[in-house]
C-alpha cells in the first residue's frame, strides 16, 4: 500500500513553454515535447571535434586509415544533426478522458503506447530516477495499489508538476503527497 498525504498547498502552476493544452468533448489532451536522446547531443558535439583531430593526425603522420576515421565522424556528425533537428518534431500526446488516459508518442520511435483506465488512478506524483524526473501514478488494482511510470526523461520540474495538475483537475483527484514525492 502507497502512504498518501493530503497536500495542504493549493499553489497553483502557470502553463510552462512547451506544453499545450486543449480540452473540448468531455477529453483533456496535452502535448508536449520528446526529450533529446543524450546519445543524439553527444554525437553532435564530439563527431566534428573528433573528424578533426583525424584529418590532422593524417596529415601528419600520413596514416591512411585516418582519412576513413574522419569521413566516419563527418558522417556521423551529419546524421546526428539531422536526427536532431527531426527530434524537436516528435510529441508526447496525453489524453486523458473520464474513462481512459493515454499515453501516444508520435512518432512511436520504438516506444509503446500506454492506455489505463482513469478510474483506477488513485494518485499522480513525480518522482526522481535515473534519467531525470517521471510522472508516476498510484492505481488501485484487485491486488491492492501499485504505483506505474506514466511519461519518464522530465528535465523541467515545472512541465512535470503542471501535467500531474492538470490531469489532477480534470478527474477531480485531490492532490496528496506521495512517499518519495519530489516538491
Amino acid at each position: 500500500m502507497v502512504e498518501l498525504q493530503f497536500d495542504t498547498s493549493n499553489e497553483q502552476i502557470a502553463k510552462p513553454v512547451g506544453v499545450d493544452i486543449l480540452e473540448y468533448n468531455g477529453q483533456l489532451e496535452l502535448t508536449l515535447d520528446q526529450p533529446t536522446p543524450i546519445l543524439h547531443i553527444l554525437s553532435v558535439s564530439f563527431s566534428p571535434l573528433l573528424a578533426l583531430i583525424s584529418l590532422g593526425l593524417f596529415a601528419d603522420k600520413g596514416i591512411p586509415l585516418l582519412i576513413y576515421v574522419s569521413v566516419a565522424f563527418t558522417f556521423a556528425f551529419v546524421f546526428s544533426l539531422i536526427s536532431l533537428i527531426r527530434y524537436k518534431r516528435n510529441k508526447i500526446f496525453v489524453t486523458v478522458t473520464k474513462e481512459d488516459l493515454a499515453i501516444e508518442y508520435r512518432p512511436k520511435n520504438f516506444i509503446n503506447d500506454k492506455f489505463y483506465s482513469s478510474k483506477k488512478i488513485e494518485q499522480l506524483f513525480i518522482k526522481k530516477d535515473a534519467n531525470g524526473l517521471t510522472l508516476q501514478m498510484v492505481i488501485n488494482e484487485a491486488e491492492g495499489q501499485k504505483t506505474q511510470k506514466l511519461i519518464g526523461r522530465f528535465t523541467d520540474i515545472t512541465k512535470a508538476k503542471y501535467i500531474e495538475q492538470e490531469i489532477e483537475r480534470f478527474l477531480a483527484i485531490k492532490n496528496k503527497r506521495v512517499s518519495g514525492e519530489e516538491m
